[in-house]
């Protein structure tokens, strides 16, 4: 399997693919999986670093859903609906285990570049402004910085925050005016 492949998410897409797998489509699920697999990876490796486990955790998520395809039939928005299903898969396997590591209060999300692409090209001034964003993103509160990585990284809209923080969406927007609001008196 290639990480590295990752196409272009299209929520109208994505809710196209999601009805044809819905009535049986394989290669809707498929497409549906690759689209996907790399956010969904990048998104469990703030749980764990382990990118074994987080695998299987995403073909748990797959399998599910492709057993339980009739059940999915009102999914408005699906990478907010997968996203939501793996933080669920993470933490109840967890639970089971009684290792929990992390969970939705965990350390802040440090880093905000892919998690699976180690390379990094010295010298590089995408490298200073990677440098720049942590250092702002270190002044935020835990809360705050999940919800800008969700927002902006995700690119997940208010109320899809709201659900899976299970907060309400004005208080979504508050920690976002918040957040920008702490970084732009530090520039």
């Amino acid at each position: 399997m290639n990480l590295n492949v990752q196409m272009m998410q299209d929520p109208e897409m994505d809710m196209v693919l999601w009805s044809s797998f819905v009535e049986g489509d394989r290669n809707a699920f498929e497409q549906l999986y690759r689209s996907h697999v790399r956010r969904l990876a990048n998104y469990g490796m703030r749980f764990t670093g382990d990118k074994e486990e987080i695998m299987g955790f995403i073909h748990d998520l797959f399998l599910s859903l492709y057993i339980n395809r009739q059940r999915l039939i009102g999914v408005r928005n699906v990478a907010a609906y997968l996203t939501i299903r793996m933080r669920n898969i993470i933490i109840d396997k967890y639970r089971k285990e009684s290792r929990m590591m992390h969970t939705d209060n965990m350390t802040p999300f440090e880093k905000m570049y892919d998690a699976w692409d180690n390379t990094s090209i010295p010298g590089n001034d995408d490298d200073d402004d990677e440098a720049d964003v942590n250092e702002q993103l270190s002044l935020l509160t835990s809360n705050q910085q999940k919800v800008i990585y969700y927002r902006f990284v995700e690119n997940m809209s208010v109320s899809d925050i709201a659900t899976l923080l299970d907060i309400k969406p004005q208080s979504v927007s508050n920690i976002i005016q918040r957040a920008l609001t702490k970084m732009r008196k530090t520039l």
